[in-house]
């Protein structure tokens, strides 16, 4: 059973390296992790009076909002991250097939887009108003800027598939 663990080793890090070998590669893969870390950063910090809310992908964060707003409240955050995560990584994996990894990354600008839409216009207004806070003050964070990066990401996959089917193209009209 070593053997086929070794044996299965070897082609997976030879496959993954001729994959990342290609400049979108590492461009899907950087996608992919700045999608994973939203799971980990907060997206906003709600101020108020006496305390602050954190409104990360999973959860909502303070003692006083928990009993407010149920585990289900950021399904959608949830499932819109994890797509962010995993429409790059299927994209990079589909390496010989360029007009499918175009698509996949078309699919993850808009999955970010609406991740990026969802929580700053609606997420943030339903817990402001869901307290009579006052001296409200929201802070955007850091999580609420990866998705916008993860897009200039894709944008740049796109750009270096696209630079690749140019490339083979041009090889074709020479024979």
């Amino acid at each position: 059973i070593f053997f086929k663990l070794q044996a299965f080793f070897y082609y997976f890090c030879k496959n993954f390296l001729l994959m990342i070998q290609r400049i979108q590669s590492l461009f899907m893969l950087l996608s992919a992790i700045v999608s994973g870390l939203l799971f980990f950063i907060p997206l906003t910090i709600i101020s108020y009076g006496e305390g602050s809310i954190s409104l990360y992908t999973y959860a909502v964060k303070n003692q006083v909002v928990a009993g407010v707003f149920g585990s289900s409240f950021t399904l959608p955050l949830i499932i819109l991250a994890a797509l962010g995560v995993i429409i790059p990584v299927f994209a990079m994996l589909k390496y010989k097939k360029r007009k499918l990894q175009i698509n996949m990354n078309r699919i993850n600008i808009l999955v970010n887009a609406v991740f990026v839409l969802l929580a700053i216009l609606y997420y943030v207004p339903k817990i402001e108003g869901a307290f009579d806070m006052v001296n409200v003050e929201t802070v955007v964070y850091v999580g609420a800027v990866l998705p916008v990066l993860s897009m200039v990401f894709s944008l740049l996959a796109i750009r270096g598939v696209k630079k690749d089917i140019d490339l083979l193209n041009s090889v074709d009209r020479l024979r």
